[in-house]
């Protein structure tokens, strides 16, 4: 990564800082036409669209970046996400389920699966979701105990925020 390049990226992460995302589209635009649909601007530009919640466009950078790098877990989670808002819940549910069996040890997805599950309705699967990711990284806990797509767990988790 050159210098000039990463201080173009830093100046899209100031922009996207100060809510100013129209500013970092325009800058990711001249950065991918120099350098190309990198990994870094690709996730920076998808980062914008989720600030200015434009799913759809969210969506398919994020499907570039699942493309591009499955062997990355939090770009399955990225398009689930985008996916949830912009199609439904069980379709973000699916790739989920994809992305448990190439990585089952991962919290994040084992999480998210959780909280997909709870917003369905279907509170087993969702409890023992959120029980795995926390048993994988114990900080999860403190993400389940604040997060409001899990708050129908948090009676039987002995914890109430409402």
């Amino acid at each position: 990564m050159t210098a000039l390049y990463k201080k173009r990226l830093d100046a899209v992460q100031g922009y996207l800082e100060l809510g100013m995302f129209d500013d970092a589209l325009a800058e990711l635009a001249a950065i991918e036409g120099e350098f190309g649909p990198r990994y870094e601007v690709l996730m920076l530009r998808m980062m914008t669209l989720r600030g200015q919640q434009r799913w759809g466009e969210m969506r398919e950078v994020c499907s570039i970046l699942r493309e591009t790098q499955p062997e990355r877990a939090e770009s399955w989670i990225w398009l689930a996400d985008a996916t949830r808002h912009c199609r439904s819940l069980g379709e973000a549910r699916e790739i989920l389920r994809e992305a448990e069996t190439m990585f089952p040890a991962n919290p994040h997805v084992k999480f998210q699966l959780g909280c997909y599950s709870c917003q369905l309705g279907e509170l087993e699967p969702a409890m023992r979701y959120v029980q795995e990711a926390v048993a994988l990284d114990r900080r999860w806990l403190r993400v389940a105990l604040s997060d409001r797509d899990v708050e129908p767990l948090w009676e039987i988790l002995g914890f109430d925020n409402r």
